[in-house]
């Protein structure tokens, strides 16, 4: 094996997802694959899990179109409210909607296609200020709803812009839940789906996820709350050994002013680069003010894209040099390693190019 790889472990997704589903059996789930899955696989993922969860969710309709086309049947919900409407009546995808105009358009474009009251769910902004209907509109929208015939409210939902204070949480989903309230019993309008929570509001706080829960870090052991889950890690980056070498005490290694080596080292090549989407915690640099100065940005670089660390077994590997765009090196001197052997890289996957493959174990 010549290239790197990532081992996704399914089982561990399943497990992830059912963890969540036994500590809240009375609630539906949407399945959240967007961003490639969180760099698990869209297609790949979105097939193993489907049978687990009640939705699936994608970021944008491309993602559900690619779905679509792959043969997966479970609902899906697009969370990104720019649409084409005949588009997502196509390939039955449930658009978000957040504006009386995209309402029009969708009721327009279900009647042109005789799609029946075609299913949308609104997204209504409580506080992130992304998008959404503002909640002052939220009374015009409903009275047009109600002169359209040909589409239908499934759901309504909205995104906690706070997941660490219990105060601010608590009073955005009261916010909801007075919005909820006017569609319900003022409009005589009844969702089938209500949803607010995300993988760490709902562990967290399970009171608050209404009757729908979105999972998406958690499904893949990310989840920053687990109130007593044991969520499983579901990756692995994978690299091999391609080759080593003996370098001198004295000489520089890789590319960049790297300072001379204090003594003799064992230097390995792993096919692992900046091109793949990573970037790495390196030895052996010199201290000029220069590079001190470059340092620090590249710490403030590492804080948003946290540097891969390679690891032979449970030892930690340093990087030596700079790696270059698909190669590292690395120093395994005195390790008990031979050319072949796969290392382990610990990364976010989301830095992963789609590039490296994925081989998904059951």
């Amino acid at each position: 094996m010549n290239s790197s790889w990532i081992e996704i472990n399914v089982k561990a997704v399943r497990n992830n997802i059912n963890q969540i589903k036994q500590r809240m059996p009375d609630k539906f789930f949407a399945g959240i694959v967007k961003s490639n899955a969180y760099g698990h696989g869209l297609v790949p993922m979105a097939k193993y899990i489907e049978n687990e969860v009640d939705y699936l969710a994608v970021g944008v309709e491309e993602e559900g179109i690619e779905l679509r086309k792959n043969g997966v049947n479970t609902p899906i919900l697009v969370l990104g409210p720019y649409f084409n409407e005949e588009h997502v009546i196509d390939y039955h995808l449930t658009p978000t909607v957040d504006t009386i105009e995209k309402l029009k358009k969708l009721n327009e474009a279900a009647e042109k296609k005789n799609a029946g009251q075609y299913p949308f769910h609104l997204k209504i902004n409580i506080a992130l200020n992304r998008f959404g209907l503002d909640e002052k509109d939220l009374n015009p929208f409903l009275e047009t709803y109600q002169t359209l015939h040909s589409v239908k409210m499934e759901g309504v939902y909205s995104h906690f812009a706070a997941n660490r204070h219990a105060e601010k949480i608590t009073f955005q989903s009261d916010r909801l839940k007075q919005c909820v309230e006017i569609i319900t019993k003022i409009y005589g309008i009844h969702p089938a789906y209500v949803h607010m929570a995300n993988s760490a509001i709902a562990v967290k706080y399970p009171e608050l996820g209404f009757n729908m829960i979105r999972i998406g870090n958690a499904m893949f052991g990310q989840a920053g709350s687990r109130n007593g889950l044991r969520f499983e890690e579901t990756f692995e980056l994978k690299t091999p050994l391609l080759e080593t070498r003996e370098i001198k005490k004295g000489s520089t290694v890789g590319y960049g002013d790297t300072k001379p080596l204090n003594e003799n080292m064992t230097v390995g090549l792993i096919p692992l680069g900046e091109a793949h989407g990573f970037n790495f915690a390196r030895e052996n640099q010199s201290s000029t003010p220069k590079k001190l100065a470059f340092n620090i940005l590249r710490s403030v670089r590492s804080y948003v894209r946290p540097p891969a660390k390679i690891f032979w077994g449970e030892e930690p590997v340093d990087v030596v040099g700079k790696p270059s765009s698909q190669f590292s090196l690395i120093d395994v001197t005195g390790k008990a390693i031979s050319e072949g052997d796969a290392l382990t890289a610990r990364v976010s996957i989301m830095n992963a190019q789609e590039s490296i493959e994925r081989k998904y174990i059951e």
